[in-house]
């Protein structure tokens, strides 16, 4: 097996799965006029996000729409992601002490329909950003407002596809890398989605991904004494995930033309806030998991998907 073969940011999922943490990334397909609801699991430690669902369209027996690439073609000059800004400290933060009732790290999923999600990626030009950067000022409040204390400055884990970027045996591996953004309570749309574009134009994923591969070097127990001293410092929020847009015929795997599909990241103690973002077929597809640690409970979470939900429809949210 080659260096290029070799799967070394699952080692970190690896790691997390040693640790006690599971590294799950869920997907359901929700489907009201077919066959109901159905969940499925894919782990992190083979794939990431997009690896999971070409994974589930592959047995499935969906024809592969083109697979989103990065922007760029090649890795920059290793001076251009040497100097980019490294990530910032995790911080204590005011959770809620919610104790909800077991179960507790339940997924929920809301689905937009194509009118809806029209409105929203009109509203992301509207407040001169993107639709993540919309998406994830919207979460950010929702989070501040039922699984905080007080609103407050959080940093989240801003997920980039590397594939086209890096060169690697399968397309369904783990091929995602990021950077972190501080989110601020009274931060703007267009502000954070400056902080976004500045965060790919210093290159910082590609720091990421070369620190990530650190495996290399020090191997598997290097790499679990790594995980586990990051797990006992300071966390933050989450970790940001948007799939982006896809055009699938669910109906070559039994599906409706009214199904929705979701995904979901697996999350952990330091970074609780699990979610994803999708759009299949015109419909927007949120899901929220709130890690066990914080004890939140399936109405807590429930209370901060619909808020999530809510701030995205209402005029004004963003003021």
């Amino acid at each position: 097996m080659t260096a290029a073969d070799k799967d070394y940011i699952g080692m970190w999922y690896r790691a997390r799965r040693r640790c006690g943490i599971d590294d799950a990334i869920h997907f359901a397909v929700i489907d009201p006029e077919g066959a109901g609801e159905r969940r499925y699991s894919i782990p992190h430690r083979h794939h990431d996000g997009i690896g999971g669902l070409l994974v589930l369209l592959r047995q499935w027996g969906v024809p592969l729409p083109p697979v989103p690439h990065s922007r760029q073609s090649s890795p920059p000059p290793w001076w251009q992601w040497l100097r980019a800004p490294g990530a910032p400290p995790g911080q204590p933060l005011p959770w809620r002490r919610l104790r909800g009732p077991e179960p507790h790290g339940q997924v929920e999923t809301t689905c937009f329909d194509p009118e809806a999600t029209a409105a929203i990626m009109a509203r992301a030009k509207q407040e001169h950003g993107s639709l993540n950067s919309l998406l994830l000022h919207r979460l950010h409040r929702a989070v501040g407002e039922t699984l905080l204390e007080t609103p407050s400055t959080g940093s989240w884990l801003y997920p980039v596809n590397m594939r086209g970027a890096v060169s690697r045996p399968r397309d369904d591996m783990n091929l995602s890398s990021g950077f972190y953004v501080p989110v601020a309570p009274e931060q703007s749309v267009a502000v954070l989605y400056a902080a976004l574009r500045e965060g790919l134009r210093q290159q910082q994923h590609w720091r990421f991904w070369h620190l990530a591969h650190v495996g290399r070097w020090v191997g598997e127990r290097g790499v679990d004494w790594l995980c586990r001293r990051m797990l006992e410092g300071p966390g933050h929020l989450g970790s940001f995930s948007n799939l982006g847009v896809w055009r699938l015929d669910l109906g070559a795997a039994g599906f409706s033309d009214s199904a929705c599909l979701a995904v979901c990241g697996p999350g952990s103690p330091n970074h609780p806030v699990a979610n994803g973002a999708i759009i299949v077929n015109g419909r927007l597809t949120l899901s929220l998991r709130v890690d066990a640690s914080l004890t939140a409970g399936r109405l807590a979470t429930r209370k901060c998907l619909n808020l999530w939900r809510h701030f995205l429809l209402e005029e004004g949210a963003g003021r």
